[in-house]
């Protein structure tokens, strides 16, 4: 089973879960919190009344193969964008699972495009928990303002995609190394090749990377991961020499965005 959590508090997660029980043919089975929840094959929707990044409770009464959370997205520049990462901080990361975010990613872009709606697609760094589930946790949000979310275009994209990354679909997998929060490099690599990646920690980050926070990025990843991509532009010459050195002392191979093939 997997599950897709949406909350009560969170005006795009409504949206979102108003357009999954719109569009797949998923039927009432039980209660959650005084919310239904819904069934459809072995995917699961539940609603909780608790922000989705303090959900840690979750666990307490499911057990899925995987979840998969249905968010708002929050930025000071109140772009309207489409988003996917894994959650985690420096002190702990959440399992990610690179192929569903690939899986998410690729929906999230096509969809834009046949509806010509005006969003910004990307993958973000990992950011923001919860981080002790035992399973591999996938975000997919809308942002940036109460319009995006409240957008149904929007909500009907995102339940697409969610739906799309909960398929038993595997791809080459790394982790990501360097640029901005928003990951246009390592979104370039997961859209033009065949290519996943999962944690991504920014440039912003490095100067608190040590080699057992480095670490949780390989194997707080679904198969454990031993290749990064480096944004190799996107990062300082001191920063891309303390991350090598890091890299070699475990054995991780390096991999520059720019010398990955389209396909």
């Amino acid at each position: 089973m997997k599950i897709i959590v949406t909350s009560s508090v969170d005006k795009a997660s409504m949206n979102i879960l108003e357009s999954l029980i719109e569009y797949f043919p998923f039927e009432k089975e039980g209660e959650f919190e005084g919310f239904p929840i819904y069934v459809y094959e072995d995917i699961m929707v539940i609603t909780t009344k608790e922000e989705l990044t303090k959900s840690n409770h979750l666990e307490n009464y499911f057990m899925p193969e995987a979840w998969f959370f249905a968010s708002r997205h929050e930025s000071k520049t109140k772009l309207p964008c489409l988003t996917v990462h894994a959650p985690g901080n420096l002190d702990q990361f959440g399992i990610a699972d690179p192929s569903s975010i690939k899986l998410a990613l690729m929906k999230l872009h096509e969809l834009t495009r046949e509806f010509n709606l005006d969003y910004h697609v990307s993958l973000e760094a990992t950011h923001h928990g919860p981080t002790s589930f035992k399973k591999p946790v996938t975000f997919i949000e809308i942002g940036s303002d109460l319009k995006a979310w409240n957008d149904l275009k929007a909500g009907e994209i995102v339940s697409q995609a969610i739906m799309n990354a909960t398929k038993d679909i595997t791809f080459e997998s790394y982790g990501g190394l360097g640029g901005p929060h928003y990951a246009p490099a390592h979104t370039k690599t997961v859209l033009t090749t065949k290519i996943a990646v999962g944690h991504i920690l920014p440039s912003y980050l490095i100067g608190d990377i040590t080699e057992k926070v480095f670490e949780q990025v390989l194997h707080r990843s679904v198969g454990n991961i031993n290749k990064v991509i480096f944004d190799w532009k996107g990062m300082k010459s001191i920063e891309r020499k303390k991350m090598l050195n890091i890299c070699k002392k475990l054995g991780v191979e390096v991999v520059r965005e720019k010398d990955i093939k389209d396909g």
